[in-house]
């Protein structure tokens, strides 16, 4: 992805994420686009890990269980995907605290350690759009 590119869709994400009422700076953009890229990221961290050890003939035991994984929650088949209020509370109820859980190794901590101090700030549904 370009830098171009990747300035085009930032920008549209903070156009959507001020919709909702408590993302109002970009301060708050950067935070709330931020978590959900990483998370994007380290899922795909964790694909590369885990095909790694399997040619290694090893397993792989992923730090994020399935259920909270990217892939999981954004799920784009329209009848297990979540949406709008479910979402919201799915975030802030399931997924937050997982991440705030976290211990062991594997760089486990310093998920706990990122999700600490870094709640959804979005009260709306303005999320599905982001992630779409």
């Amino acid at each position: 992805m370009s830098r171009e590119t990747l300035n085009t869709q930032f920008w549209k994400a903070a156009k959507i994420l001020r919709q909702d009422d408590n993302t109002n700076s970009l301060l708050d953009y950067v935070e709330q686009i931020s978590w959900l890229l990483f998370l994007k990221c380290f899922e795909e961290l964790e694909k590369r890990r885990r095909d790694e050890a399997e040619f290694e003939g090893k397993t792989y035991r992923h730090i994020i269980a399935n259920k909270y994984q990217w892939s999981s929650w954004t799920n784009p088949d329209p009848s297990t995907k979540l949406t709008g209020q479910s979402l919201l509370a799915f975030l802030n109820n399931d997924l937050f605290p997982h991440l705030r859980s976290l211990k062991g190794v594997n760089g486990s901590s310093v998920i706990r350690a990122l999700f600490e101090e870094a709640p959804s700030k979005m009260l709306k549904t303005a999320i599905s759009s982001v992630m779409q």
